[in-house]
């Protein structure tokens, strides 16, 4: 999967979640399949297949985490 979006920036992005809590934020958006939002993140970023990426669309598959102190 691809963290896809206008927020993706130079292919890196920082999510505000704690890993352990992350994949309870994902949600499923409704008509695309294999596409999720992430809960309390930028409405346009998404998770999407990576056979969906055009070759113009700027997505990172390794997003960094916030760290919890």
């Amino acid at each position: 999967m691809a963290l896809s979006g206008e927020s993706v920036q130079n292919g890196v992005f920082n999510l505000s979640s704690e890993t352990a809590k992350f994949a309870s934020k994902l949600k499923p958006v409704a008509g695309k399949p294999l596409h999720f939002s992430i809960e309390g993140e930028d409405k346009a970023l998404e998770y999407v297949p990576y056979y969906e990426i055009g070759k113009d669309v700027t997505f990172t598959c390794y997003p960094v985490f916030k760290a919890i102190m």
